[in-house]
């Protein structure tokens, strides 16, 4: 592979490097995460200014040594910098900890490629969200984890218990159970003394997961959840992933309030 390459990016993450320079972590839908210098970035008026921001998806132009395994980024052409996250707390705390999952599990496995797409489809879903972007950010932080854990190869099935194996209907009682690394039937919860003070998933939010699970990301935000339900099934999924994933997501301290 030659040293200059080109790839979609998407920037996670930044830092000050001297007085006008920048540090960049990049998601790459070719190369994966990449660590890499902009010099001059930090100038007023330098070129590769608009395309550190977080969360910005540029077409990116890079220099690799491979002596030093460094990357310099030369040049980025921006496709998108999604204003609207930027201007409301939630949907940027949700973002945030899409990046920091992704930061912190090393790209979300092998293949960039499906976990690129999936970080795009997160910040395309806020930026055309409709109506309430507070409840719509809810919406795609659970179908993001949903996927996420499915990248993984971590994704429970909720229509079997993880513990006895039981065939479940979606309208029968389940409980989470982190430990036993998904849903359990109400006779294999009495194991668990944790699961004693928990309500069970509500029919509704079984049935969101497994309808959503064979659409794609735009097609499961259209399909809506009523917003206790989502809001039960958002913090079910958030103790999952962080539990599978030995990750807790500094991001949504921000939102403790409401979690």
């Amino acid at each position: 592979m030659g040293r200059n390459r080109v790839s979609e990016t998407i920037v996670l993450k930044s830092h000050q490097i001297g007085e006008i320079h920048k540090g960049v972590v990049l998601f790459s839908r070719n190369h994966g995460l990449i660590s890499a210098i902009a010099h001059g970035a930090a100038r007023p008026k330098g070129r590769l200014l608009g395309a550190v921001g977080q969360f910005t998806y540029s077409r990116s132009y890079f220099y690799h040594d491979p002596v030093k395994d460094q990357y310099t980024l030369k040049d980025a052409e921006v496709i998108e910098v999604f204003s609207r996250l930027r201007k409301n707390l939630h949907a940027f705390a949700v973002a945030s900890a899409s990046a920091e999952l992704f930061l912190r599990t090393y790209g979300g496995g092998e293949d960039p490629e499906p976990a690129f797409a999936l970080l795009l489809g997160v910040l395309y879903g806020i930026e055309e969200a409709e109506g309430s972007t507070e409840n719509f950010a809810d919406e795609v932080l659970v179908q993001f984890i949903w996927r996420f854990l499915g990248l993984l190869g971590m994704r429970p099935d909720p229509a079997i218990c993880a513990d006895c194996g039981r065939g479940m209907d979606e309208k029968d009682p389940r409980f989470c159970v982190p430990e036993s690394g998904g849903f359990v039937c109400p006779d294999c919860a009495e194991d668990y003394p944790a699961v004693e003070s928990s309500s069970p998933l509500q029919a509704g939010a079984v049935k969101y997961l497994i309808h959503t699970r064979r659409l794609s990301m735009r097609e499961a935000l259209r399909v809506g959840l009523e917003q206790k339900t989502l809001a039960g099934l958002r913090n079910v999924l958030l103790e999952l992933v962080q539990y599978q994933t030995e990750v807790r997501l500094k991001s949504l301290r921000i939102l403790e309030a409401g979690l």
